[in-house]
């Protein structure tokens, strides 16, 4: 039997890993978080069920993986569209738009609602165990969620220190909402419409949750908006 050299063995690492990813996504998309379980996983991807764990620790793993797929373009989305925005209630309203715009991108709102249920120690890989076969070679990057998170809760935190948790919680709900009306959306001009309708409530919500230091009464309270 002839050797199989380092080069080809880590192709045919990547392309596993790359035949497992495809086959989680299209069970997500299609049938929905709960679905994504070993069994679909090796039935899919025509590799055998044990063979899945040289890959990946657990499902959790491989929805892990399957986030950290999509999170550079999604990044880079939000880097160029916030790159030159200095106000935060223009930071919130941009970055509701481009979440809403990759959600259609990339499948509406399926990554949105992919949440490992382990936590983030638990998906780290075990010592003496499989290869890194990512998609980038890295496995020590942030969670998708709270990269995704990042620039509105600093824009918060700007515009409302006193209690920006509300102003987020408020704005993912906003693109929560959103995402369950792009589902429904008939075609791309609805679909356009309903994100700048979003957007543009947003931005209303924002400012008028601005905090403004001038009107502070001395006690930390804000006597006017």
């Amino acid at each position: 039997m002839p050797r199989i050299s380092e080069a080809n063995l880590e192709e045919h690492r990547r392309n596993t890993m790359n035949a497992l990813l495809d086959c989680a996504e299209h069970i997500v998309k299609t049938q929905g978080n709960n679905a994504l379980t070993p069994a679909a996983v090796s039935q899919g991807a025509g590799i055998a069920r044990n063979s899945i764990y040289r890959y990946v620790d657990n499902m959790d793993d491989l929805r892990h993986k399957l986030l950290q797929r999509h999170l550079p373009d999604w990044r880079k989305a939000l880097e160029d569209g916030l790159a030159d925005v200095s106000d935060p209630v223009e930071i919130i309203a941009i970055w509701v738009r481009i979440n809403l715009e990759q959600t259609s991108i990339h499948g509406h709102g399926w990554m949105m609602k992919l949440h490992p249920t382990s936590s983030a120690a638990a998906r780290k890989p075990k010592p003496d165990t499989k290869p890194d076969v990512s998609n980038d070679g890295s496995e020590d990057k942030p969670d998708f969620h709270a990269t995704i998170a990042m620039p509105v809760a600093r824009a918060w935190r700007q515009l409302c220190p006193h209690s920006p948790r509300v102003g987020a919680t408020i704005t993912r709900g906003l693109v929560s909402s959103g995402m369950r009306l792009l589902e429904s959306a008939h075609d791309d001009a609805q679909a356009r419409a309903i994100i700048t309708q979003v957007e543009q409530a947003a931005r209303a919500v924002a400012q008028s949750m601005r905090e403004d230091d001038d009107a502070a009464d001395g006690t930390g309270r804000i006597t006017s908006m």
